[in-house]
């Protein structure tokens, strides 16, 4: 097995001073091969674009931060993982 990990900071001169890492994340993205690996990043990229692109275009999986300001989200994933057979 082997283990690949970048960091956003090595990107940060190349999406430029006007445009952010959300809408940039494809682009960042894209050229990687990530095919079968685990992505994870922080509860920004918990967006359901950001999720099917990894999964569908780059054939890889994800682990996203989930936080309060994603409340319907946050309460299905509490009641989920709440269930017996979560544990």
């Amino acid at each position: 097995m082997h283990h690949r990990f970048f960091q956003y900071e090595y990107f940060k001169g190349a999406i430029g001073e006007k445009k952010n890492e959300i809408s940039e994340f494809k682009n960042l993205v894209s050229p990687l091969d990530i095919k079968g690996l685990l992505v994870t990043a922080d509860a920004m990229h918990c967006q359901e674009e950001h999720s099917r692109f990894i999964v569908m275009d780059k054939d890889a999986d994800f682990l996203w931060t989930v936080k309060a300001n994603q409340p319907t989200l946050l309460s299905l994933l509490t009641e989920y993982l709440s269930q017996p057979e979560c544990h």
